[in-house]
């Protein structure tokens, strides 16, 4: 499960750093990272991370236990739902969950550092639960930038009413569906 996780992290390194990477993509693959990563660290805690219904039976899914989703795990994990980390990745979900193809240039200028944020917490997570062993720092690169946030880049990210939703429903210590 961490091997997945920390498969899914660079692949969404990737999509951020490529001037061809898809946000969707980026977004998609860090939810992904962070559910197997909190899954990892249950599993290894001996917690189990499967829901069960009121007589304690699994609750299945196409005949397998259904595992607990990312809000959930975070909720476990992270249980101050005032937690800057838990807040953060909270955010990327609610994104994921809302975002539109049409929006997506928008959302990446608008929560450029935030995503920063994402994965460098993702990565202290890996790091601190798992040993340095797992760290992906040398399997990374430092992307060169050519542009900073122009003034047509500030216009867009004043007129994105959703991420301003969003962000506004995570620091309240809701992510919304």
């Amino acid at each position: 499960m961490l091997h997945e996780s920390q498969r899914h992290a660079l692949k969404a390194m990737d999509e951020w750093n490529s001037s061809t990477g898809n946000y969707t993509d980026f977004l998609t693959h860090m939810h992904k990272a962070w559910h197997y990563l909190l899954h990892a660290e249950f599993h290894r805690d001996k917690i189990d991370y499967h829901f069960k219904d009121t007589n304690g039976a699994y609750k299945l899914v196409d005949g397998e236990p259904k595992a607990w989703d990312l809000e959930y795990c975070l909720k476990q994990r992270f249980s101050n739902s005032a937690d800057p980390v838990r807040l953060n990745v909270e955010l990327f979900v609610a994104l994921r969950n809302k975002v539109e193809h049409r929006y997506e240039h928008s959302l990446r200028i608008v929560t450029g550092g935030k995503a920063h944020a994402l994965v460098m917490n993702y990565e202290h997570e890996a790091v601190i639960s798992f040993g340095p062993e797992f760290s992906l720092a040398d399997r990374l690169r430092f992307p060169i930038c050519l542009a900073s946030l122009t003034a047509e880049g500030r216009a867009v990210a004043k007129s994105c009413d959703l991420v301003t939703v969003l962000v506004k429903r995570c620091r309240g210590g809701r992510a919304g569906g």
